[in-house]
């Protein structure tokens, strides 16, 4: 291939990092394309940010191989330095150098000095902060902090950029606000990127794909739609989204028995255990399938909790204008498109 069709592409092969015999990555295989944004999905602990890690050079792990636009930058006999690997990289805390102005903050990584300045200005203007070149790092909010910290680590030109859970300290109507921002910042940049996040709806908005993560392992890699569609397991299915996994009975003709009827099913896996079914593809009606034991209200919709008579309790999603009160007595019906056997 092309070096040129290269540029951006990451590709890492039999990653493992262990701390003090801990195994933190294991086995890790993955390649991300060019100009692709890459959502890395899992719970805290998971070993994601170790992996970002050790693509930017920060750790060293025992085996393994990474390349990056076409270059080896770690195998078992070479290990590029971090400033060396054309890698971008945006912390959780934004991590600005507080003696120094937003210009410099922004300038610190370009070595031509002629266009440094122009060049600060013209990232300035990208992020939406035309004007603040002067100003210091502690009279930003966090998330003006968070668009100079991208700024900064798109100041080198780099082929690749990385970005650890860089929302996770903002309040919520910020974090949105500022998700979006960098959203469309990204997709006008065209730039290969990786993005860590324990956050759902984060890796869905921003991932062209999602990477799960768990105990140092690469559980599933899919568009986000196939991800919430169709996971691999239960675990994953409930970590995406709220799920219903009934026991699996029996399935003749593409159709399952549960105990809500019978439900067409897409997706057939292996020794199946049981059928997900997402909220949303539930209705609820008047009826004496059971009784609504939670209602949550978010607004924009609502989180109804049934006791089936069975004693199952099942999870049903209804428009904010349902009516559904704690102790109706309800019927619970499909009306979703198939379902998956897990």
């Amino acid at each position: 291939m092309n070096e040129d069709n290269k540029l951006g592409e990451v590709v890492i092969e039999g990653l493992s990092k262990s701390f003090d015999q801990i195994t933190v990555l294991e086995e890790i295989d993955l390649k991300v394309k060019r100009t692709e944004t890459l959502s890395l999905l899992g719970p805290s602990g998971c070993g994601k940010t170790t992996l970002l890690r050790t693509i930017a050079g920060l750790e060293q792990p025992e085996k393994g191989h990474i390349s990056v636009s076409g270059r080896v930058v770690f195998s078992e006999t070479i290990s590029v330095p971090p400033e060396k690997r054309k890698i971008g990289m945006v912390f959780q805390d934004a991590a600005l150098f507080p003696h120094m102005s937003i210009s410099e903050n922004i300038g610190y990584g370009i070595r031509k000095k002629i266009s440094k300045e122009k060049k600060v200005a013209e990232l300035l203007e990208f992020v939406g902060l035309p004007g603040f070149g002067d100003r210091r790092p502690h009279t930003l909010s966090g998330g003006q902090k968070q668009r100079v910290a991208l700024a900064r680590a798109l100041a080198p030109e780099p082929s690749v950029l990385l970005l650890d859970e860089p929302f996770s300290n903002l309040d919520s109507t910020l974090r949105v606000e500022i998700r979006s921002e960098v959203n469309q910042l990204l997709t006008n940049l065209e730039i290969t990127t990786i993005f860590v996040t324990h956050d759902q709806d984060e890796a869905f908005v921003l991932g062209n794909r999602v990477a799960v993560m768990r105990e140092g392992r690469l559980i599933q890699i899919d568009p986000p739609h196939d991800l919430y569609r169709q996971p691999v397991d239960g675990w994953v299915a409930g970590f995406v989204g709220d799920a219903n996994i009934f026991p699996f009975n029996k399935s003749v003709n593409s159709v399952c028995s549960t105990p809500i009827g019978e439900i067409p099913v897409l997706k057939v896996a292996d020794n199946p255990s049981g059928i997900l079914i997402r909220p949303e593809e539930l209705k609820i009606s008047e009826g004496n399938d059971g009784i609504v034991e939670i209602v949550e209200y978010y607004g924009h919709d609502a989180m109804v909790l049934i006791r089936l008579k069975d004693g199952t309790l099942i999870k049903a999603r209804t428009p904010a204008v349902s009516n559904c009160q704690r102790g109706d007595q309800v019927s619970v019906s499909y009306v979703g498109m198939g379902a998956a056997l897990l």
